[in-house]
């Protein structure tokens, strides 16, 4: 994708984001970001494309559900949350 579309779809998560309180921990405050592949059950990827506003919602709503805060960190959004590892990328 390019620097563009990639810039748009990082503001459009952050944006959604500020709209529903839920705290977004990028790369102004993680060095390095290493998980565990022992304690993880489970993996969902969800692909970010043009006009797909609904999995930016949906991936926001899994924070909201289970309390957790999003991770930014090499154009990927991460949620840890119980066991499962929940990535939103373009």
């Amino acid at each position: 994708m390019s620097k563009s579309t990639v810039s748009a779809f990082r503001q459009a998560v952050y944006n959604e984001a500020k709209t529903l309180k839920i705290p977004i921990v990028d790369e102004r405050a993680i060095d390095r970001l290493g998980i565990n592949k022992g304690s993880v059950g489970g993996t969902v990827d969800m692909k970010y494309r043009d006009g797909e506003e609904t999995k930016i919602k949906t991936f926001l709503a899994v924070a909201k559900y289970h309390h957790a805060l999003v991770i930014y960190k090499d154009e990927t959004f991460f949620i840890i949350a119980n066991d499962t590892i929940w990535r939103l990328s373009t």
